[in-house]
């Protein structure tokens, strides 16, 4: 008995003849044995085959075309599943966030308004949050859709999903607001988008609290300091 190890290019050489990387061949028996069905597909495509086991090789080729297409199946089946899923579970999420903001104006309603700029004939898009309701129409605290800069004193930083929930939930995880109030605003002020006129609702009603306490003091003191005008003035 001898064991005879090929060089590396025999090796090839066989490795190319045969049609697979690996496996033991019995050149007396012809039996060849190897571990993986795509080394069996290869010698199969090189060479004749008897049998598989003691089955036809055919078995074997038809239970592989069918293993072959079966994952692409189920890949493209996981696929439109959960594509299907993700898309049931974004709606039931928007319509649940729908039914907390509500489809009526209110204290914590978010919404649209311009506001002019310096410039002459200039507005700009804001977002604010209805504080609270007045026979003219409603007071409200001035939005900034970013946290950038020191917090100033009146300011209150509103966290999403927490403090505060949108309709599309591609707002930043956080907003400021009391960055200034604007009172006598109206529904025809309201800017009406494509997601319809009220697009959140701060749910945080200690911050709403503090905003009314804010914008009644800065009330109370301009109604005091109109009332000494009108003293020095008759004096």
């Amino acid at each position: 008995m001898y064991n005879i190890k090929l060089n590396a290019e025999a090796l090839n050489i066989v490795k190319a003849a045969i049609g697979a990387d690996e496996g033991i061949l019995d050149l007396a028996t012809g039996m060849i044995k190897v571990k993986s069905c795509m080394s069996m597909h290869g010698i199969a495509r090189r060479l004749g085959i008897d049998n598989v086991n003691h089955k036809p090789y055919s078995a074997y080729a038809e239970a592989g075309k069918r293993l072959k297409a079966a994952p692409a199946d189920v890949k493209k089946d996981t696929r439109e599943d959960a594509k299907a899923n993700a898309k049931t579970e974004a709606k039931a999420e928007l319509e649940k966030r729908k039914k907390i903001i509500g489809d009526t104006v209110g204290v914590g309603t978010v919404v649209r308004v311009f506001f002019e700029t310096e410039n002459p004939g200039e507005a700009e898009l804001e977002h604010i949050v209805i504080i609270a309701e007045k026979e003219s129409g409603y007071v409200a605290s001035r939005m900034k859709l970013t946290t950038e800069g020191d917090l100033s004193e009146g300011e209150f930083v509103l966290q999403k999903g927490k403090d505060i929930v949108y309709k599309n939930m591609t707002y930043k995880n956080e907003v400021k607001v009391g960055c200034g109030f604007t009172d006598h605003v109206t529904e025809n002020d309201f800017h009406k988008g494509a997601g319809g006129m009220i697009v959140g609702k701060v749910l945080n009603n200690k911050v709403l609290e503090e905003l009314i306490k804010e914008y009644e003091e800065i009330l109370a003191e301009e109604t005091a300091n109109a009332e000494c005008k009108s003293e020095e003035a008759v004096v």
